[in-house]
């Protein structure tokens, strides 16, 4: 598959060919540096974005429930909504999506934020908590609302050392405890060993074998 950005010979070639295998229990590293288009493959198999040519499959996932209640995806930004509290944040997508009712979701939101040591923090606002808190609770959020593939675009690309292998290893057990494949967009090799493949990307095109 491919996408295409812009028209005619103003067109941008974000994502060159790229055919993969994402199945269950894989952990990979998507490395390349800024503009090598890992952050368009992720978008793409997290859904986000469509592909201008080739097609994507998701043939693990069930047809019947639409794909954003089934894939996770973290940000670089922890994009929390500041007049919410903690466990608001994180319980929010589960009540927008009408997957769980106003009770099982504070439930699930409280349960996410306790696995992550958080649950101290579920009545803070974003702004009374640190960098590190909030891209935590990001991944409680995805962990709230048990996605069947999680996807997560340069997380850590904000923090010091300490806090990104924090959140890679919160990222690599959710991804264990629900049984669903972990793609990580990175450029840091420190986070990239973290994980078991690597897929190596530039100029829009996939490296020929993974690592």
């Amino acid at each position: 598959m491919s996408v295409t950005y812009g028209r005619e010979d103003a067109t941008v070639r974000a994502l060159v060919e790229a055919s993969r295998r994402l199945l269950p229990g894989d952990t990979i590293a998507l490395c390349g540096p800024s503009g090598s288009g890992k952050s368009t493959l992720l978008h793409v198999v997290a859904g986000l974005v469509p592909p201008t040519s080739g097609h994507i499959r998701w043939p693990g996932l069930d047809p019947s429930v639409p794909l954003r209640q089934q894939i996770g995806v973290v940000f670089q930004a922890p994009s929390l909504i500041p007049a919410l509290s903690v466990v608001e944040n994180v319980e929010l997508p589960l009540l927008l999506h009408g997957s769980s009712p106003p009770a099982e979701a504070r439930d699930l939101a409280l349960a996410a934020l306790r696995d992550l040591d958080l649950d101290g923090l579920s009545a803070a606002l974003p702004e009374e908590i640190s960098g590190g808190q909030a891209q935590r609770v990001a991944v409680a959020r995805v962990l709230a609302a048990r996605p069947r593939l999680i996807c997560a675009d340069e997380p850590t690309g904000r923090l010091d050392l300490d806090h990104a292998l924090m959140v890679t290893n919160l990222l690599l057990r959710a991804a264990s405890q629900l049984g669903a494949p972990l793609l990580v967009a990175t450029h840091d090799p420190r986070i990239a060993d973290r994980l078991g493949t690597t897929w190596p990307i530039a100029d829009g095109r996939l490296a020929e074998e993974p690592r």
